[in-house]
């Protein structure tokens, strides 16, 4: 592994080495909740951004109980195994990714039923991919991991930027 691209993620994640995907001999550069995180982070960036759901309240709220549901894992509230971290991770991206982009609906959105099949879809792809233990698997998580932290980059940014652009309008002295 790229040692920039492990020191990278390094930052963003604690890399415990018991807690990490070995793929084809080789490490893959976050752990096993972040390899869920990361990859399903750019798995729902794409979603939203190509099969554009609705933001109903349901779609919302539904969201909102994916980052619920994080609580008892993220706290080891539940004993859990490398699957159950990595699926907790994934399930924790669809909903922050959408709560993110909360402020950027879609044009023209279009019913949330192939939506929700590429988020099922994803909780079956990063696993099944993370248990390989493939070169090629291996590339593909860590290629999904890296897009997924641009994502949620993006997602950040781009909320940060309304809200201050939001702000600064709010804020404009009355002539």
């Amino acid at each position: 592994m790229h040692p920039l691209l492990t020191h990278g993620f390094g930052l963003v994640c604690g890399q415990n080495p018991d807690h990490i995907w070995v793929l084809g001999g080789v490490p893959l550069p976050f752990c096993e909740r972040c390899t869920g995180l990361y990859a399903g982070a750019c798995l729902a960036w794409l979603a939203l951004r190509f099969l554009r759901p609705g933001m109903t309240p349901a779609f919302l709220w539904s969201h909102a109980g994916l980052l619920v549901l994080m609580g008892p894992f993220g706290f080891h509230a539940v004993e859990q195994g490398p699957l159950l971290r990595t699926l907790s991770g994934a399930w924790f991206a669809f909903g922050l990714v959408v709560l993110l982009n909360i402020h950027r609906p879609s044009p023209n959105p279009l019913p949330a039923q192939r939506y929700w099949i590429a988020f099922l879809s994803s909780l079956v792809l990063i696993p099944l991919a993370a248990q390989s233990n493939t070169a090629p698997a291996f590339w593909l998580l860590t290629l999904l991991g890296m897009g997924g932290a641009a994502a949620l980059l993006f997602s950040v940014c781009g909320l940060a930027g309304d809200l201050l652009r939001s702000a600064v309008r709010c804020e404009a002295p009355a002539s």
